[in-house]
């Protein structure tokens, strides 16, 4: 017949198994929950058809919100690294930041959900003597976006 303690077992057992998984999702929603960006970083980038800017390279970045909320993109800059071990441990070259990234919104950028946000900054600085995609083809070229949602920067490397 029904053994009624065994009967008991598996229901506490199926209990078990169940809420176990719905804690498991709960974690991953609590972890994902929020603005997270998506950022895809090009370099020798052309204005076409554009006479002003005929022949100059851009870096494009792209940064998109794939979050459920929105999210708040205060600096655009670059570190360059001699190498691995040195960006590993932080101690960049030098840093850029650039104040006015060309064909897009001012910062602060407020990006909603879904919304994207896609400056262009001069690949070479003739003043200066920067060429950003020369550069990164010896050293490693990060850019770096700050947001009002993290401590530390996001970063993607320039290649």
């Amino acid at each position: 017949m029904f053994n009624f303690a065994e009967i008991t077992d598996y229901i506490a057992l199926y209990a078990a198994v169940l809420s176990t998984l719905i804690f498991i999702w709960e974690m991953y929603k609590h972890f994902t929950k929020g603005p997270r960006l998506r950022v895809e970083v090009s370099k020798d980038q052309l204005i076409i058809p554009d006479p002003a800017h005929e022949g100059k390279k851009w870096v494009s970045v792209s940064v998109t919100n794939v979050g459920d909320q929105p999210a708040t993109i205060t600096s655009l800059g670059c570190c360059l690294y001699k190498n691995k071990f040195d960006l590993f441990r932080k101690k960049a070259e030098a840093c850029y930041v650039f104040p006015n990234p060309r064909l897009a919104k001012e910062m602060p950028v407020f990006l909603s959900p879904g919304e994207e946000w896609r400056p262009l900054v001069a690949q070479e600085n003739d003043a200066q003597g920067i060429d950003l995609g020369e550069i990164a083809k010896q050293k490693i070229v990060q850019i770096q976006i700050g947001v009002s949602h993290k401590r530390k920067s996001i970063c993607q490397r320039l290649r």
